[in-house]
């Protein structure tokens, strides 16, 4: 019986099961992709903090992108696109991006 325990062990170690993965050859791509969603919520905020709030309903639907608002309220834009970009910018330091 120990030698079978001994033996599932040594064959998790050898397997890498239990351990974490990481992909270290999509990670450049990965970090790409975070730069480019930060490029996107930076050029969507410019877009909000220029347009006036009349005009926002309209640019809304035009540049929406429902992964950083879903509201046309200017205030209500502006916010989710903060929260976005710092949740990207933490992303992309767990990431170990440059």
């Amino acid at each position: 019986m120990k030698k079978y325990v001994g033996g599932m062990v040594s064959l998790l170690l050898l397997s890498g099961c239990g351990m974490p993965f990481t992909d270290s050859a999509s990670t450049p791509q990965r970090c790409q992709d975070v730069a480019n969603d930060l490029v996107k919520v930076d050029s969507y905020i410019k877009s909000v903090e220029q347009n006036s709030a009349f005009h926002l309903e309209e640019a809304a639907l035009a540049m929406g992108d429902p992964t950083i608002s879903t509201s046309n309220e200017k205030d209500q834009m502006l916010k989710d696109a903060n929260k976005r970009k710092a949740s990207l910018l933490q992303k992309k330091q767990q990431m170990g991006c440059k």
